[in-house]
């Protein structure tokens, strides 16, 4: 699963995603430490799923003044399924 997190036109978080989600989303841990993110499902049996890539440096300060962000799965440029969650600083 690929996934990038963008800037909105209005400066939301977005975590996008060329993959269906395996579950739904309910939340994104943010850990400031690693600067690792991990998306969290409402599937009692997932550990959750990390995005295999630090955040960069001019993003932090996006995801520290952030009370949610999106994420969206894309497909042939459409979005197809998407949730609002809370993002959770950790550290």
């Amino acid at each position: 699963m690929g996934m990038d997190l963008l800037l909105s036109e209005s400066q939301g978080l977005v975590l996008a995603s060329d993959e269906p989600f395996p579950a739904e989303v309910v939340r994104v841990e943010f850990y400031t430490d690693t600067k690792l993110l991990i998306l969290g499902f409402n599937d009692p049996d997932s550990e959750g799923l990390l995005l295999d890539h630090e955040i960069p440096d001019d993003f932090m300060q996006h995801i520290k003044n952030a009370a949610s962000i999106s994420t969206i799965y894309y497909e042939n440029g459409k979005p197809v399924q998407g949730y609002r969650v809370p993002i959770i600083r950790i550290g």
